[in-house]
């Protein structure tokens, strides 16, 4: 009867270890999920702050390249740089197509 005593007794402390173990992995977890959960929040908020940076450059270019268009013309007729204004506008098209595809390949992740 004393063996069985010292048994249940090993039995329920090993139980109890094992117990609190289990209790300090689970509390350990939630935590790194709850700052895991907290980084990805921080993320998607940077995420979607750059997407409408990329929208306001995107439309700063589609401007810049109009203006250049209407001007193209007036100043290769005064100043004879048609090839200066053809240079700048592909430079801006160039970019606004990167900003397009940045743009596109943001939504996509989000």
């Amino acid at each position: 009867m004393e063996k069985d005593m010292e048994n249940l007794h090993s039995q329920d402390l090993s139980t109890r270890n094992s117990y609190r173990e289990g209790t300090l992995k689970l509390q350990t977890l939630q935590a790194q999920k709850e700052a895991l959960m907290k980084s990805l929040t921080d993320i998607r908020q940077k995420i979607s702050e750059s997407t409408s940076e990329l929208v306001t450059f995107e439309q700063r270019a589609k401007d810049q390249c109009e203006a250049i268009k209407l001007a193209s013309p007036q100043f290769a007729r005064s100043s004879g740089q048609k090839r200066n204004f053809i240079n700048a506008c592909s430079k801006y098209n160039s970019i606004l197509s990167e900003c397009k595809a940045v743009t596109a390949q943001l939504s996509n992740s989000s």
